[in-house]
């Protein structure tokens, strides 16, 4: 009987956390798809809400476009070093 109630807690959190999660990606969605329909859209901002979706909307876009603005500049650097 223990074990029943442990089983059903447990798949009802599972259940719980897979629907915050498909909420998170419902919410990217729509986003995408109100960009889509206006036909103007920044792809910097859909991708971030499509990772932002992934990580449960914990990460910020300030936080987003530091890190991706780091990983251009040594994606330059490379570049430039690979030239000489």
């Amino acid at each position: 009987m223990k074990i029943t109630k442990i089983a059903f807690f447990l798949q009802f959190i599972t259940n719980l956390c897979i629907a915050q999660q498909d909420l998170y990606f419902k919410e990217a969605y729509d986003y995408l798809n109100q960009r889509l329909e206006g036909k103007t859209y920044n792809f910097k901002e859909c991708v971030f809400e499509v990772e932002n979706a992934y990580f449960e909307g914990k990460i910020s876009f300030s936080e987003f476009d530091s890190k991706l603005n780091t990983i251009i500049k040594l994606c330059k650097m490379k570049i430039e070093a690979d030239s000489i």
